[in-house]
């Protein structure tokens, strides 16, 4: 479901609409999928959510009329979830009393209006193909949370559920953030593994270079599963991935550091839980290493139950945190002992009374919202924005120049750069080599490099508002005689196909995923 949310949220403050930038004056829109207002959701039986993400868009499925499918997520994904749409909810409210309310057709997506927009915000607000204009939704309100709520199934991990008595799904931990899932999908006539921890950036330089690339092509092309020797298998368990991305983090809080130094102060937005918990880790080792003692803020509405969730949901954390967590180690995570030590600070929002009795500079805050156009962001970079010794560390997937024109002139310094999102493309394919699934579907984003790798796996792929037919993985269903009636069973056999044939009266039932002939 986070295919419901685009990376786009258009709005602009109204000084900036007098420059004349061509920035959209409006409360945050947010691109559906195309063509949503057409579907008929009534068709729509099981809703799978694999990430707390994933939830954000469920509101604009779960209010149109019709729609009566079971959705079921992960109990962690589900709290999680609700919390930030609530989160994403009050940002939107708060816009509202800041700037007012605005009509059910906002002036902004009047033709005339839209023919003044700089090219390259055209781009967005129409699509590549011109098609998106009518995707653009306002935020569901809290009325549409609290329904949508009531319609999501919270499953432990690995607890069964069975949909009409022939699809069974489980839920099994991912270990890409707390309450994400894998899901294991069996009916009778095949079983599917869908799986969420995936990074779909750089798809192809995730595979090296050129040699690399070549290697790995010959060896999916002629290597057979019993083949996969112990250097594949180290490979597949790897923690380079990891050491990468720990490097990554460490040059954020070197960058950060000197900041600092220079009087400066870090702004993140972000509402990733993992990545901040990440960051935070490094910042204390970063901060003790050079013997300064800066205050981090978390400012969210929902920051404080969210860090909750760290010590209870333990399917999330590496062997190492479990052992500790089990072993009733007070010290389980770093942030916990900041915050007892008064280093972090959690806050609801940015105008609390004690925030602001505390409040000292250079600070480091994560906050939302990374669209850089609601929550406590807008204000904290107006206020840093003419400080050239400030930081503001922004994910890649957003356009720096087109986030950042509300702010302009800005100097403050502007880091951008991606965090590990899941398993690479590399790894996975070797995973598939060893697992020698039947068929197996790739995003329409890996298509190129899984031709230039010759993957020999039967593969199709998928992308945004198509269906795709996946074939059958067995020719034929299993059928569970009962006892009794397979008594009765007296066989006639053809020679010439081999094949034993009887004729069977009785009843035919499915129930948890199997065909069952009973009396």
């Amino acid at each position: 479901m986070s295919a419901l949310i685009s990376q786009t949220c258009l709005s602009e403050d109204s000084n900036e609409e007098k420059r004349g930038n061509g920035l959209i004056y409006a409360e945050p829109r947010y691109r559906t999928v195309t063509r949503l207002l057409s579907w008929n959701v009534s068709f729509i039986d099981v809703v799978l959510i694999t990430s707390p993400n994933g939830m954000l868009g469920l509101p604009f499925l779960t209010r149109k009329k019709g729609f009566t499918a079971k959705v079921y997520a992960t109990k962690a994904a589900s709290r999680i979830g609700q919390l930030m749409m609530e989160d994403l909810v009050y940002m939107h409210k708060e816009f509202r009393q800041f700037y007012g309310p605005e009509s059910d057709e906002p002036i902004w997506m009047k033709w005339d209006r839209l023919e003044m927009l700089p090219l390259e915000l055209k781009k967005t607000v129409f699509g590549a193909d011109g098609t998106d204009f009518g995707c653009w939704m306002p935020l569901y309100s809290a009325a549409d949370v609290k329904a949508c709520m009531l319609k999501v199934k919270s499953l432990n991990y690995a607890e069964e559920i069975c949909y009409n008595g022939i699809v069974i799904a489980k839920p099994l931990p991912s270990g890409l953030e707390i309450g994400s899932c894998n899901w294991r999908i069996n009916g009778p006539r095949g079983n599917i593994a869908y799986i969420s921890n995936f990074s779909s950036l750089n798809a192809l330089e995730q595979v090296g270079n050129d040699e690399d690339r070549s290697g790995l092509a010959n060896y999916l092309s002629n290597s057979s599963s019993a083949d996969v020797n112990s250097e594949t298998r180290s490979a597949l368990l790897s923690t380079d991935e990891y050491l990468e991305e720990i490097d990554k983090l460490d040059f954020i809080c070197s960058c950060s550091m000197d900041s600092i130094k220079a009087g400066g102060s870090i702004l993140i937005p972000t509402g990733r839980l993992g990545i901040i918990l990440q960051l935070l880790e490094r910042f204390e080792l970063h901060l003790t290493s050079e013997n300064m003692k800066v205050p981090i803020f978390v400012i969210s509405s929902v920051a404080e139950e969210l860090m909750t969730f760290t010590s209870i949901i333990p399917e999330w954390l590496g062997q190492q945190c479990q052992d500790r967590l089990y072993s009733e180690k007070p010290s389980l995570f770093t942030h916990t002992e900041m915050l007892k030590d008064g280093r972090l600070y959690l806050f609801p929002a940015i105008h609390s009374v004690e925030l602001l009795k505390i409040w000292q500079e250079p600070c480091i805050v994560f906050c939302p919202h990374w669209s850089l156009r609601l929550g406590p962001v807008t204000h904290l970079l107006r206020r840093w924005r003419g400080d050239q010794n400030s930081l503001l560390v922004i994910e890649e997937g957003v356009d720096a120049n087109l986030v950042l024109l509300p702010f302009k002139p800005i100097a403050m310094k502007v880091l951008q750069c991606s965090f590990l999102s899941g398993m690479q493309l590399k790894k996975s394919l070797l995973l598939m080599k060893i697992l020698q699934p039947k068929h197996v579907l790739f995003p329409e984003i890996f298509r190129r490099c899984v031709d230039t790798l010759k993957v020999s796996l039967s593969s199709s792929f998928y992308q945004e508002n198509e269906t795709l037919h996946i074939p059958h993985t067995e020719d034929s269903s299993r059928l569970h005689i009962d006892m009794d009636l397979a008594r009765q069973i007296k066989y006639t056999k053809f020679e010439e196909q081999n094949v034993d044939i009887s004729r069977l009266k009785g009843k035919l039932t499915v129930e948890h995923g199997r065909y069952k002939a009973v009396r």
